[in-house]
């Protein structure tokens, strides 16, 4: 998998399943490891915030491209940040405390 291989169509799809499903259960579904959470950077699209490299793994999944080797060494957080920005997406570190804190997001 090469991140050049994610499209900005993928990465809506991968939005719009995140709006429908959940932060909580998306993070089940797609996320490499118990730290699943971004921690630095977030796509704001649309007056919401998600977790970049969360939505970069569920946009290959859900494209039919197989799901991406569990690990941190797949992409860095500056590979995702740069593609989703190539891509037309803001990516952001000011995130407002009650999206990283909700339980239920």
């Amino acid at each position: 998998m090469a991140l050049e291989d994610i499209t900005r169509e993928m990465v809506a799809r991968a939005i719009e399943e995140f709006d429908r499903r959940g932060r909580a259960e998306m993070l089940e579904r797609y996320s490499t490891g118990p730290r699943g959470k971004s921690t630095r950077w977030y796509i704001h699209f649309s007056g919401s915030y998600y977790d970049q490299k969360l939505i970069l793994r569920a946009a290959h999944e859900i494209a039919g491209l197989g799901s991406l080797p569990p690990g941190r060494k797949t992409f860095t957080a500056a590979q995702a940040k740069r593609r989703l920005e190539d891509l037309g997406f803001e990516v952001t570190g000011d995130v407002p405390a009650e999206f990283l804190n909700c339980k239920s997001c």
